[in-house]
């Protein structure tokens, strides 16, 4: 299963924050204790978030189809095929693009 880690981070931030406010507004009477304690809930949130960020992501992958469009037969004959996402020609036909390395597609097939 893959996550999204910024996704996740942001979700902690939220719920930090909100943490945060909740014990202090709990906590204020004895500020002392109070400010030991959310101390270790910072130090404890920064080492999940640098664990986090250390995790393995996978980036989106892109989609794209091989683009030929020779306006005529003679141009057929020199024309190469155009990725639709980063326009690098290739001879080969591939199932993804070797310059961005876009999965291709055939017109009207699902994503």
């Amino acid at each position: 299963m893959l996550i999204d880690r910024d996704a996740l981070i942001d979700i902690i931030n939220i719920h930090r924050r909100d943490l945060w406010d909740r014990l202090w507004n709990v906590l204020h009477g004895n500020m002392f204790e109070s400010r030991d304690y959310l101390r270790g809930l910072e130090n404890g949130y920064w080492e999940i978030k640098k664990d986090i960020e250390q995790l393995p992501t996978i980036d989106p992958v892109k989609h794209g189809r091989w683009i030929f469009e020779p306006k005529d037969a003679l141009e057929a004959m020199f024309t190469l095929p155009k990725c639709s996402e980063c326009g690098h020609e290739s001879s080969d036909a591939l199932n993804y693009c070797p310059n961005c390395g876009a999965l291709m597609r055939e017109d009207g097939e699902e994503v």
